[in-house]
């Protein structure tokens, strides 16, 4: 793993959305993200890594991640990697293709945490807090849009 000061915001901020979730398994959804940013070899692909289910998974918009300081390069590989189900699949796959960060995220071997193996395979569930998990908005739809709006990170930009 890189730890630099924009990919330690990036972890702070992937274990503060995940923290509460777990995968269909049932083992902390945090360690995908990890697994993932520990397979990157620079810096903003790292981050990249991390942070590429906050936005799916979470209130937290792209919009919010620029507001937090995170730069462009690095919200708009996570806006192609964010499948609007209205766009074709051939046409996702082929924006991914021309940013070099966002095809990182993808071209990594098949069946580990990334590439065509992007564990599909690991939704994650919803439940409650008293159980000690959270509901997730789309839970178990994995590729699911969350509810747009605020976003906690206040907290988080002063670190």
């Amino acid at each position: 793993m890189i730890y630099t000061d924009l990919t330690k915001k990036a972890m702070k901020l992937c274990y503060e959305v995940h923290r509460d979730q777990v995968d269909k398994g049932g083992l902390p959804y945090v360690f995908h993200p990890l697994h993932v940013a520990e397979c990157m070899t620079q810096e903003l692909s790292t981050a990249v890594a991390l942070l590429h289910d906050v936005v799916e998974d979470s209130a937290c918009t792209l919009r919010d991640l620029r507001a937090m300081g995170f730069p462009a390069e690095l919200t708009d590989a996570l806006a192609l990697l964010t499948h609007d189900p209205a766009v074709p699949y051939s046409d996702y796959i082929a924006a991914i293709k021309a940013n070099p960060v966002a095809a990182q995220q993808r071209a990594l071997p098949a069946g580990s945490a990334g590439g065509s193996g992007f564990c599909q395979s690991e939704k994650i569930s919803g439940g409650d807090r008293a159980s000690g998990r959270h509901a997730v908005p789309g839970a178990g739809t994995r590729r699911g849009k969350g509810p747009r709006g605020r976003f906690f990170g206040e907290e988080l930009q002063s670190h």
